[in-house]
């Protein structure tokens, strides 16, 4: 049996009208080059997947941490759609509504976290395995790296693959600058023992952090995002000042494992580090 839907809306049952349209945001003067809009406008109630859901029983744009937290006791829910192996997996900024995977099957996805937990969209733009990758602050756009070599970034909404950088080595992990005056410069860890920093808006190289003896796989930014820290395959770990091309802080150990993740807690005071050795090492700042 079939239902026909004659309202506006499944939520409206007034009938429609030939007059009743979506009203789209209007600006059609040409002459504003930054602001023109013509038929392409968005719609004035349209929903983007930036926008997280109201309903879920979470404030999901507080600040606050909730009241109680614990370790993960069961399995909730798994995502299936990547024909391969998932390399990395990114909460989306401030409201962690989504999650973006990289997939080792080229492609990375956006799923939801709540209600259905549907497969969102699927940037398809890589030729090989998605190595890593990270959002802006806002969510609007991110980054990814791969073992074709290339960085891309990326339009969260659309899909649109905006500019693609390459050192002609393959990246391990990339990184935005999180200060808000910076979000057009971005550092990337490469199999050659370098870490580089381009300025998206040109497409140019802006620095070159050339002091690890192998392959760079982790980044994370520390001190108010003045500075940042890299580990590598020489097993040791670095602490560079933005900007500047000498670390000036140099951490190794004979008894040291090479580290291929790295985060810091909430308040600043301590790294949390993957340590090869089957350890989670947690270092002082």
């Amino acid at each position: 049996m079939s239902i026909y839907l004659i309202g506006k809306t499944v939520f409206e049952l007034t009938q429609k009208r030939p007059e009743d349209k979506r009203k789209r945001q209007r600006n059609d003067d040409s002459s504003d080059i930054e602001g023109y809009l013509g038929p392409w406008g968005k719609f004035v109630d349209e929903k983007t997947v930036m926008k997280p859901n109201e309903d879920v029983g979470i404030n999901l744009k507080s600040d606050e941490p909730p009241e109680k937290c614990f370790l993960p006791k069961k399995l909730i829910h798994t995502w299936t759609g990547h024909t391969k192996g998932v390399a990395t997996i990114k909460w989306f900024p401030r409201s962690g509504h989504l999650i973006l995977s990289c997939g080792m099957d080229s492609k990375l996805k956006i799923w939801e976290v709540y209600n259905d937990r549907r497969l969102v969209r699927t940037y398809s733009g890589h030729k090989q395995a998605v190595r890593d990758a990270c959002f802006n602050n806002s969510g609007t756009e991110f980054l990814s790296c791969a073992y074709d070599r290339f960085c891309k970034f990326w339009d969260t909404e659309t899909g649109e693959c905006k500019a693609r950088f390459t050192s002609k080595k393959v990246p391990y992990c990339i990184r935005f600058n999180p200060d808000e005056d910076k979000q057009h410069l971005f550092v990337a860890g490469t199999s050659d023992k370098k870490i580089i920093c381009w300025d998206i808006r040109s497409g140019e190289i802006v620095h070159e952090y050339d002091r690890h003896l192998g392959a760079v796989n982790a980044l994370e930014f520390v001190d108010q995002n003045r500075r940042f820290v890299s580990t590598s395959d020489d097993k040791s770990m670095r602490i560079w000042e933005w900007g500047i091309p000498v670390d000036f802080k140099y951490i190794a150990d004979p008894s040291m494992h090479f580290m291929p993740a790295i985060k810091l807690s909430p308040n600043g005071k301590w790294l949390a580090c993957q340590s090869m050795d089957n350890k989670i090492c947690i270092l002082m700042y």
